[in-house]
């Protein structure tokens, strides 16, 4: 009977790339469902707040490991090897209750 599983966005579950070399924080069996959860894009597990007396819980990173997104992973499926092909179904994805949007704020140089 298939298992269902659900990760969260823990320090031993979040990366911040991509890599094949990263181990497993799972490994589960065909067949099997897992529910991701993940942070937002300052890895945080809260909303922002215009209050600076409020400070937000976020996770601790570092750097380079977490320089990108909050990544929950990887999962290994028992009898899956290199060059074999594998069918992924992915259910509804559902937001959080709060989300943010950020771009520019770098200083780039002039060319």
């Amino acid at each position: 009977m298939p298992t269902t599983y659900t990760l969260e966005p823990e320090r031993r579950t979040l990366h911040g790339h991509f890599s094949r070399d990263l181990a497993p924080v799972l490994t589960i069996d065909p067949g099997d469902t897992v529910h991701f959860r993940t942070l937002d894009v300052g890895w945080g597990l809260e909303p922002f707040t215009p209050d600076p007396a409020r400070e937000r819980r976020t996770v601790p990173r570092t750097s380079p490991h977490d320089d990108g997104h909050a990544l929950t992973g990887p999962v290994a499926i028992r009898g899956a090897r290199p060059g074999m092909t594998l069918e992924v179904r992915i259910g509804p994805t559902i937001p959080g209750l709060f989300g943010a949007c950020f771009a520019g704020g770098r200083s780039t140089p002039s060319p």
